[in-house]
């Protein structure tokens, strides 16, 4: 009899989870280059309530906005990385890092956490 071995914490609806710190550090050593058209797509999800757009690294995109910023980067096997910083606020100020599952995993991610409509 074979067995399979499933992905661990793996379901079919995971389209993104939170990371840890340590896992960010790690992803950022499989970052790739964003293809311009992934960068323009993803920014054209933001409405103009989301302003200062930035292009760096050929790896990524900043999105500022009044409560704090958004580093979003490409991974290999067509992951994103997306680090969330609060400047305050309700939720306090701080740090969040998640990985999300190609760009329908993104635009969810951002759909979900009020970044888009």
């Amino acid at each position: 009899m074979k067995w399979l071995k499933l992905f661990e914490g793996f379901e079919s609806n995971d389209y993104y989870q939170e990371i840890s710190s340590d896992d960010y550090i790690l992803n950022n050593s499989i970052t790739v280059h964003m293809p311009d058209k992934t960068k323009s797509k993803i920014d054209s999800w933001f409405s103009n309530d989301h302003n200062n757009t930035t292009y760096f690294n050929d790896v990524g995109i900043t999105i500022s906005f009044k409560e704090g910023f958004l580093y979003i980067y490409e991974l290999e096997d067509e992951w994103f990385d997306v680090t969330h910083v609060r400047y305050g606020g309700p939720d306090g100020s701080g740090i969040t890092h998640y990985k999300c599952d190609q760009l329908e995993g993104l635009r969810k991610f951002l759909t979900d956490k009020g970044f888009i409509q």
